[in-house]
């Protein structure tokens, strides 16, 4: 059993948004994560929406899911890179031997697009 949270971040592949340069000019980004932003403010709205994406009734389920996700703060906001989950999370896939050597997270990241997105201010 894994003792943190879970790491949980969106990535969107350079291809994607390299072919589709409206995506960014649009907010595609920052429309996205005020999406993100409304289902953190709006709870049973959110719980509902889940449900109804699968076909199901909300339940006790969806409700401990949201908060979960919303109280341990594994949706970020902000569109950070959150480094030191990751770091944490290779560290680990090499103890329990599902990675055999360190990469350089460093080489990895690319804040190209966060930098281009227009989020109206900070949570």
């Amino acid at each position: 059993m894994i003792s943190r949270r879970s790491l949980v971040t969106a990535i969107a592949a350079t291809a994607t948004t390299s072919a589709r340069p409206a995506y960014r000019r649009c907010g595609g980004l920052a429309g996205y994560m005020e999406g993100l932003r409304h289902c953190v403010d709006h709870r049973d709205e959110a719980i509902n929406l889940s449900a109804e994406i699968n076909d199901e009734r909300p339940s006790l389920r969806y409700a401990f899911a949201y908060d979960e996700i919303v109280n341990g703060r594994m949706v970020s906001l902000n569109m950070e890179v959150p480094r030191d989950k990751i770091a944490w999370m290779q560290d680990t896939m090499i103890r329990v031997k599902q990675q055999e050597k360190p990469v350089d997270i460093d080489r990895l990241i690319d804040t190209r697009l966060h930098d281009q997105a227009q989020l109206v201010g900070r949570r």
